[in-house]
């Protein structure tokens, strides 16, 4: 980790928190993402990612892979490892003064502790199952292009097509989605990941929307229905409805089967991705207790989701149409989105005594706790 990173997370782990994790798990996982580092950077060398390495790098790499243990794995890509550092700094600079900020209804996570730390713990989730025989973590925080077919005949014709230009007068809207993380081989469809930090207002866990309606002083539904405007759309036309349009283009991706990469920054020509069917909103679920600089008792409680017949839930939110579904929108849906989601298979929760389990199962947390005491 970066000097100033460690810095920020001796203080940290020696002050009082609000974290949903105790010092010594977070510890865990920073260990843990740190080997898994070290594992990915030799692996890359040797992969040919890093086109300057020297022979004696190549051969440093070859001893680190031996010394490491990494039995063949690691979190590979230059660029993911420079999105995990950046979740370290959003993490513990949050953290400086112990106290974490919730993270915000916008459309990327942002710099606030929760979210990032959360984002931290399903990394390590993530490579732990790769470990045990799952698929390795493609990308953190992923850039994909949704192209909105405005119809069946549209789709056809233009599913295969790389550039933007000859489909643009076919496309109800183009769409960039941010995707926290994205799993699968090179040769496998991929899995796309949403996650979710937020707190209830209440010290008690609120199935209403009202919850997730941080700050704002009012107690509305603060997930409304997206309705797509094509090239006329901003982001800041949507404050309200950002959640209910990501979960839609989600949709929207694994419904067709595909989503698009651009080929470099400059161009307007993008690879065809193939997208499985089983994309998954993960929420943090955690009930925590703490104290604030003045001493006083706090608590924390998480959303409950909700089921989808209940539309003033999470669930049920996400599970609604958008807007003109039924009218002005229906060739949209009928070619893009389809008419109905279980939201219960995509909309999950995810606590910190899995993490914990999980670690403890390689070791990581049963050492770190013996190193503490020592």
């Amino acid at each position: 980790m970066k000097t100033a990173g460690a810095r920020s997370l001796r203080n940290f782990l020696s002050g009082k928190t609000n974290a949903r994790y105790h010092p010594v798990h977070i510890l865990a996982m920073v260990a843990y993402l740190e080997w898994e580092g070290a594992c990915g950077k030799s692996l890359d060398v040797l992969s040919g990612e890093y086109e300057d390495a020297s022979d004696e790098e190549k051969e440093k790499a070859n001893e680190n892979l031996d010394a490491l243990e990494c039995n063949g794995k690691g979190l590979t890509g230059r660029n993911n490892r420079a999105e995990l550092y950046k979740l370290y700094t959003r993490t513990f600079a949050d953290s400086a003064t112990g106290e974490f900020d919730e993270e915000p209804t916008g459309y990327t996570i942002g710099g606030f502790g929760h979210g990032a730390l959360f984002h931290m713990a399903q990394i390590v989730n993530y490579q732990l199952l790769y470990r045990t025989g799952g698929e390795p973590i493609k990308e953190i925080e992923g850039i994909r292009r949704i192209w909105l077919y405005k119809d069946l005949d549209a789709r056809d014709q233009h599913a295969e097509t790389s550039d933007l230009a000859a489909a643009k007068g076919d496309l109800q809207g183009v769409y960039d989605r941010h995707v926290d993380l994205i799993i699968g081989n090179t040769e496998s469809p991929e899995k796309w990941l949403e996650l979710k930090s937020y707190s209830s207002l209440g010290e008690t866990s609120s199935i209403y929307l009202e919850v997730l309606n941080q700050g704002a002083g009012k107690k509305t539904n603060s997930i409304q229905s997206w309705k797509p405007r094509g090239e006329k759309e901003k982001a800041s036309d949507s404050k309200g409805i950002n959640l209910h349009r990501q979960f839609t283009l989600d949709r929207a991706a694994a419904h067709l089967g595909h989503a698009r990469l651009q080929q470099d920054k400059d161009s307007k020509l993008y690879d065809v991705v193939s997208v499985g069917s089983s994309f998954v909103w993960n929420f943090q679920k955690f009930n925590f207790s703490w104290k604030n600089k003045q001493g006083i008792a706090q608590k924390s409680v998480s959303v409950d989701l909700g089921v989808p017949s209940d539309k003033r839930t999470v669930r049920g939110a996400l599970s609604e149409p958008i807007i003109g579904a039924d009218g002005e929108f229906k060739s949209v849906v009928d070619a893009n989105i389809g008419r109905t989601v279980n939201a219960n298979t995509h909309v999950k929760e995810f606590s910190a005594s899995t993490l914990i389990q999980n670690l403890a199962s390689i070791g990581f947390e049963e050492a770190l706790s013996e190193a503490i005491k020592e």
